[in-house]
């Protein structure tokens, strides 16, 4: 490697590093690096230098110090000139894509690359219909890009889109690279793209959120290294035979929902105390919250407000609750009933903090089954609990693959949750 300057300014800004001047790293140290940024540096290996680690061999020698790495890259890559900055390969992507937003007059694409990956078996089926998708966007609902290949034939697609009770919402996600275009890193070209606020139609939401499969840790790793934290794992989520590519070993898929904070929260949260600890411990990385405990009794007059969102194909029903009526467990076990009749696998039912009453309101849930999810911050505009079940079958812990120290602990966290609830249901 002709210039480990190079190197290092590349290194520090790779993994976001708080250090003013790179040229302080000491060229023989050891790196001493965690899983994730040994990952993520993998990833920017290949895209950036053009060298694959393949071997653990590889991975030692590559990662032992900045100099092993520099002959690293020179003996397997491109190395890295004077003249070569490290953003000079995105360059040559981005020369190779173009990213635009969707129009009325690239709409019609979209269903081809969703097609290239589901067939017309995606479960949102407004996808495939380009008047229903402007509609979307004119509506405020939407914002989504295509990538165009140099023939300007669509070969990606990233939004952002609404479906939260609370409209400030944005979830980040339906990230698709067509077969053949994925060796390129147009997946990470198009993340970075919809990661930038600006490129959302509403300046003022609250922020973005994704819920990342996991099967593999692509969208989990990105979403990290962009500042996401981790707040719910949802259990069984998704039916692994709608992934055409990136095939999961199980029969079902788990959702890990990563949460980008952009406005301060207003509304003071009311925990139950059962979950009180862990909770906050999932939203102190996000923007300072005023808890309450939660003490009052539930309301004995009343309607229960409910949104929801039932997937049929994937086996999912989500009921987002703002505020409950005077039959609190008529209303769990009616909804358990139709559940079963829909032949539902993963009932979530997401309940807003702001109810002064959640702490009753959980522990009735965990008498019909129902344990912890996690953290929606600003569902509601205030933040929602999830709580959670997975019916007819047992959850595939096994498949789960998650990151984070935080998301590894969830699924600790939540895995005793539902053996314990389980044995005092017994």
């Amino acid at each position: 490697m002709k210039d480990i300057k190079l190197l290092k300014a590349w290194y520090v800004k790779t993994l976001k590093l708080p250090i003013v001047d790179p040229l302080s790293l000491a060229d023989n140290e050891d790196l001493a690096l965690d899983s994730l940024d040994v990952t993520f540096l993998c990833n920017a290996l290949e895209r950036d230098f053009g060298c694959r680690i393949e071997t653990i061999s590889q991975m030692r020698k590559a990662f032992s110090s900045l100099s092993g790495l520099a002959n690293f890259i020179d003996e397997t890559g491109d190395g890295l000139q004077k003249s070569e900055q490290p953003q000079a390969r995105e360059h040559r992507m981005h020369n190779q894509y173009t990213i635009a937003s969707v129009s009325m007059t690239n709409a019609a694409g979209v269903a081809a690359v969703f097609r290239a990956i589901y067939g017309n078996d995606f479960p949102m089926q407004y996808v495939y219909h380009a008047d229903q998708i402007m509609s979307e966007i004119r509506e405020g609902r939407l914002a989504a890009s295509l990538a165009l290949d140099t023939s300007g034939t669509p070969v990606g697609y990233v939004s952002a889109f609404k479906c939260a009770p609370n409209p400030r919402l944005w979830e980040g996600g339906n990230l698709l690279v067509v077969p053949d275009h994925g060796k390129d890193n147009l997946a990470w070209l198009l993340m970075r793209h919809y990661l930038q606020p600006e490129h959302l139609p509403d300046p003022f939401s609250d922020g973005t959120f994704g819920e990342a499969v996991c099967h593999h840790y692509f969208t989990q790793l990105g979403c990290a290294k962009a500042g996401f934290s981790d707040c719910a794992l949802a259990l069984d989520q998704l039916d692994a035979s709608s992934f055409k590519e990136h095939r999961s070993d199980s029969d079902r898929v788990a959702c890990l929902l990563q949460f980008l904070e952009y406005s301060e929260p207003q509304e003071p949260l009311y925990l139950p105390d059962r979950y009180a600890t862990i909770l906050r411990q999932l939203l102190t990385p996000l923007r300072a919250r005023h808890f309450l405990p939660s003490l009052a009794p539930l309301p004995n007059a009343g309607e229960t407000e409910r949104k929801d969102d039932y997937y049929e194909s994937a086996g999912t029903w989500r009921i987002s609750i703002s505020s409950i009526g005077n039959d609190w467990l008529g209303f769990l076990d009616g909804l358990l009933h139709e559940a079963r009749q829909r032949q539902v696998i993963c009932l979530q039912i997401v309940l807003s903090t702001s109810l002064p009453y959640t702490g009753e309101a959980v522990e009735l849930m965990r008498q019909r089954g129902f344990f912890l999810g996690g953290i929606f911050p600003r569902w509601f505009g205030s933040d929602g609990i999830l709580m959670q079940q997975v019916l007819g079958k047992e959850p595939d812990y096994d498949a789960i693959k998650l990151y984070t120290s935080v998301a590894k602990e969830l699924l600790t966290f939540i895995r005793d949750d539902r053996k314990s609830l389980r044995a005092s249901l017994k």
